[in-house]
């Protein structure tokens, strides 16, 4: 069984047993290898990195002599909106884990860096222990074609204002301009949030899902769930492309969109894409089944 040591910089509020989420990929397959206290023993140290602090704490991690000695085993996991220390020369080493990476597929390998889906930790898994909503939105019937919820005033979002898009003629279009969420701190309420938003996303056949202030985006996963084709744009690099063929799934929006372009979507195997989509989601970018594929191809001990 591979065994992982686990490091933390300062101290920290999080522990692997009450908060497994925050410790991924590993957190949520505890099962599959066995934690030591002994570095020299370990096939991996896990270096425990803040969601928002990131970056400052590799500045203070690789001043450290525990990560100097053991970076060629380590492991990193960062989903912040601009992770520059993922493309430090010196942190060619181990494994990182990257959920919203700066450059494209080949600088990122030269930077030992694995692109992984964006998702939103205790919010996301709250969401998807309800098996009973993810059946409920999965059936809600696809009264619009095409669905933009969300904010423009970034990113070159406001292509997304119906009066920039050339939709087809008479093709139902649910546009709603709203107020970020990341502020919600209560799980309730946020939970809720979340729930409400992927109701409306499973309403429509389609939904552009644009990066973020990062480069990745939390609608397109959350499309995926919901049974939505996600029309992606501005995504750096889409994870797990080496086992899934993204174009069987969603809509590759980075060329530009044309009237003609989204007639021949809304004429193409919806049926077909969305039975993919939910069947993708269910095996790859559920989060259980996403830290289950990182660890057995990335950190199990063969």
């Amino acid at each position: 069984m591979t065994k992982i040591g686990i490091y933390y910089i300062r101290h920290s509020e999080f522990n692997i047993t009450q908060h497994p989420e925050e410790f991924r990929p590993i957190g949520l397959c505890r099962d599959k290898w066995g934690l030591t206290a002994d570095f020299d023993e370990a096939d991996w140290v896990y270096f425990y990195l803040d969601y928002l602090n990131c970056n400052q704490d590799y500045e203070h991690l690789r001043e450290c002599h525990v990560y100097q000695k053991y970076r060629h085993k380590a492991i990193l996991y960062a989903m912040h909106d601009s992770p520059t220390f993922a493309y430090y020369r010196h942190t060619r080493h181990g494994v990182k884990f990257i959920a919203q990476p700066l450059e494209g597929e080949r600088t990122n390998k030269k930077y030992s860096i694995v692109s992984v889906p964006l998702q939103m930790r205790k919010f996301e898994l709250e969401v998807i222990k309800d098996k009973e909503f993810i059946e409920e939105i999965r059936h809600i019937p696809k009264e619009n074609d095409f669905c933009f919820i969300g904010q423009t005033g970034y990113e070159g979002r406001e292509g997304f204002l119906p009066k920039n898009l050339s939709l087809p003629r008479g093709s139902r279009y649910l546009f709603r301009e709203t107020q970020p969420i990341w502020g919600v701190r209560d799980l309730a309420e946020r939970v809720k949030l979340t729930k409400d938003f992927c109701r409306d996303v499973a309403s429509s056949k389609f939904c552009f899902a644009p990066r973020g202030i990062g480069s990745s985006s939390f609608r397109l996963y959350q499309s995926l769930m919901s049974g939505t084709i996600p029309i992606i744009t501005g995504i750096k690099e889409r994870p797990f492309s080496d086992v899934l063929k993204w174009d069987e799934f969603s809509i590759d929006g980075d060329w530009g969109l044309e009237r003609e372009d989204y007639e021949a979507i809304l004429d193409g195997e919806l049926d077909k894409m969305r039975k993919r989509a939910i069947e993708v989601w269910d095996n790859y970018f559920h989060m259980e089944k996403t830290d289950q594929y990182l660890f057995e191809k990335y950190l199990e001990k063969k």
